[in-house]
């Protein structure tokens, strides 16, 4: 079997990629590696080959800069590239100070999260029109900022059956261990059903059982003691406000969450992003794959408990039928009916359980009717974020006139200043 990881500066997510699937997977293997970066692919190469050597799996693990090499005969295809983002983005912070725009520094949303986007999709459409002609039927995931987005582009331009993952997933990464210290219980006694778009994500269910065994028992519903404990204050001022404004609890990392919102004194707004490590971050972080401790004999249950984020390589073998069904804490994927607010053909993020090669969802989630405006213009803005990789200009007009993180500017200066990003900044790589 063959495993394709498209890399591109974002160290830890290859590496991370490269111990699930040398630690875990066990048996017989090809890994591929492409980077645009040779040096550092060849980096990536080495510490998979000896973290390999060391477990005493057979997995041969290769470099190349040849993309069809790469891609031909690929199962799953681990999409993580997002070289020079790092620069680039910097260059777009700087502008959107320069115009008086600092609030707009956002990678999920805004004028700078629209310019982002816009990069990362033509990318990622190079990428898919080789996928689709060398190996179309390979399981797709991709692993980086706007994952959501950026799967549901794959998947209507070139029918590829695409996922989103990224180290940032919040059910994986910090809400259910927050939910389950607000009440008092264990990760493993709690079952969340969630459902949102990627980074604004929100609780449909939290049932407990004591053994944590949820296979044949349905848990005590703890939801009304959560919005007890959030509208008393104990999960913060952003998750108060997301209860009282929309009447529903939201769950993960209110610094990602609160870009889809307009500025307010008391909102916090992540920083700019850093998309990339430093050279010498880099050798020390492919060093540091070879001393992973060996995840191969650790019970299954254990290995895919909630807060391991980073297992996007173990969802996408358990798609392929390589690995026993795996609960994914939160995967971007195609509504499908899931939550009934929002259209069939949006990706939102949601936990999975890949069954036999299929991935399985919660069905007909009700939202409440509090938070319809706000699902609302998240399923307009992801709508007009894809019609506007596809190449439609008027779509990126029709953003900056509904989109809420807009709130309180000149909707039009918006769209200059986006189009001023688009222009200086590599728009000669785009779709326009």
């Amino acid at each position: 079997m063959k495993i394709t990881i498209l890399g591109g500066q974002d160290t830890a997510n290859i590496l991370f990629a490269l111990q699930d699937v040398i630690s875990v997977y066990g048996k017989e293997c090809e890994l591929a590696l492409y980077e645009k970066s040779q040096g550092m692919a060849a980096i990536y190469a080495r510490s998979g080959q000896e973290y390999s050597r060391r477990q005493g799996v057979s997995v041969r693990v290769y470099e190349t800069n040849d993309l069809s090499l790469a891609l031909t005969g690929a199962q799953l295809v681990l999409l993580t590239d997002v070289s020079g983002e790092r620069d680039r983005f910097a260059a777009d912070s700087a502008l959107m100070r320069e115009q008086g725009m600092t609030n707009q520094i956002r990678v999920l949303s805004g004028v700078g999260g629209a310019a982002l986007f816009l990069r990362l999709a033509a990318s990622a459409l190079d990428y898919g029109r080789e996928i689709g002609r060398i190996c179309p039927n390979a399981k797709v995931i991709a692993v980086m900022p706007q994952a959501d987005k950026i799967a549901r582009l794959l998947s209507e331009v070139f029918s590829l059956d695409a996922y989103g993952y990224d180290l940032y997933q919040v059910i994986g990464s910090c809400g259910i261990g927050a939910v389950a210290e607000l009440i008092k219980k264990e990760p493993r006694q709690l079952k969340l059903t969630t459902y949102g778009v990627y980074g604004m994500t929100f609780i449909a269910s939290a049932q407990y059982l004591a053994d944590g065994n949820f296979r044949n028992n349905q848990g005590m519903e703890m939801l009304p003691l959560i919005k007890k404990r959030v509208g008393e204050g104990a999960m913060g001022e952003f998750a108060r406000y997301i209860l009282d404004t929309y009447g529903a609890v939201f769950i993960g990392d209110e610094a990602v969450a609160s870009q889809y919102l307009a500025s307010r004194p008391d909102m916090p707004l992540e920083a700019p992003a850093d998309f990339a490590f430093s050279q010498d971050d880099l050798l020390k972080m492919g060093q540091l794959l070879a001393g992973y401790v060996a995840t191969r004999d650790m019970p299954f249950d254990r290995l895919l408990a909630y807060g391991l984020p980073q297992h996007s390589a173990l969802f996408g073998l358990s798609l392929i039928k390589e690995m026993p069904p795996m609960r994914a804490p939160s995967v971007c994927a195609r509504n499908e009916g899931s939550v009934k607010a929002l259209s069939d053909n949006m990706f939102i993020e949601l936990p999975l359980l890949s069954l036999g090669g299929a991935a399985l969802r919660p069905s007909a989630i009700d939202a409440p009717d509090s938070l319809f405006a706000l699902l609302d213009m998240l399923a307009r803005q992801q709508e007009n974020f894809i019609l506007a990789a596809k190449g439609d200009r008027g779509a990126l007009r029709d953003f900056c006139e509904s989109d809420s993180s807009l709130e309180g500017l000149d909707r039009l200066y918006c769209l200059d200043a986006l189009y001023s990003l688009i222009g200086d900044n590599g728009g000669e790589d785009l779709c326009f």
